[in-house]
């Protein structure tokens, strides 16, 4: 599998626990969807500054 790939399928993953845990609280679909979007977001930006050695 490729580093993009994994990647990918990372973003699926946490996106799938914060949907999860929002909806435990109680919140909507639609507030879980936007606050896995924010996380996933979040992320890349945070890999994207992440030098090659890290």
């Amino acid at each position: 599998m490729t580093e993009p790939e994994e990647d990918r399928q990372s973003d699926e993953i946490v996106a799938n626990r914060i949907r999860f845990a929002c909806n435990s609280m109680g919140m909507s679909d639609v507030e879980g969807q936007d606050m896995a979007r924010r996380a996933v977001a979040l992320r890349a930006k945070a890999h994207a500054k992440r030098g090659p050695d890290d």
